[in-house]
């Protein structure tokens, strides 16, 4: 029997957030799943009274809101100082180049989704840790799985 996948709740624990690199028009860039703020704050930012115009100004600030690396450099720390140019740029892209961004980015989201559901019983402690090195080297259900209370108890 083959072993679930654990690498996405190996980065949602450690990292925080998964990611996806690309490239566009030649531009190394490394894009992570949004965190509640961040889709909050991007949803404030595309704020508009066109309608069709805040619809795309959505999906540009979505996907600058989702960079974490561009051109092999973190924006994270800083992100204010590029966000709206880099908009800017998003907006003269023709819109089936933006759909298949987003189609990417909502497929990565979609894969943190499932990956939170199995963060929670790997971040809580020292005994969470362990049971985390027993699902990646063995099947948890096996008699050899330890890490948990439970466990140390039988032995």
């Amino acid at each position: 029997m083959a072993l679930p996948d654990y690498s996405d709740v190996e980065q949602m624990i450690f990292r925080g957030f998964l990611v996806e690199p690309a490239e566009i028009e030649g531009v190394p860039i490394v894009f992570k799943t949004l965190n509640q703020t961040e889709y909050d704050l991007a949803t404030l930012y595309a704020f508009s009274s066109d309608l069709e115009k805040a619809s795309e100004l959505r999906e540009c600030y979505f996907i600058a809101s989702s960079v974490y690396l561009f051109n092999r450099s973190s924006v994270l720390h800083d992100r204010e100082a590029f966000y709206h140019d880099f908009v800017e740029v998003l907006l003269d892209l023709p819109p089936a180049v933006r759909l298949t961004i987003l189609t990417q980015l909502q497929k990565l989201n979609s894969r943190a989704t499932e990956a939170i559901k199995r963060v929670e019983g790997f971040s809580y402690g020292y005994d969470s840790r362990q049971r985390w090195h027993s699902c990646v080297t063995s099947h948890p259900m096996t008699l050899a799985s330890r890490g948990s209370q439970g466990r140390r108890l039988l032995v």
